[in-house]
């Protein structure tokens, strides 16, 4: 399932996105990303927030 049908289907507003080696993509770049690229390997509720565990991989410069 990718990201943008996950967060569709599941209505959540709040969440941290993590890329594949689970470090957290800001804010600001996940506004460029397309979500309907990117799929959902795990997810997990943390201190009330819930963390999406995707398989993006940032690109180097």
């Amino acid at each position: 399932m990718t990201v943008k049908e996950y967060l569709e289907k599941n209505k959540i507003e709040e969440f941290v996105l993590t890329d594949r080696v689970r470090i957290p993509i800001p804010n600001d770049i996940i506004k460029y990303l397309d979500l309907s690229s990117m799929n959902v390997k795990n997810t997990e509720t943390k201190k009330g927030m819930l963390y999406i565990y995707t398989d993006y991989v940032a690109d180097s410069c």
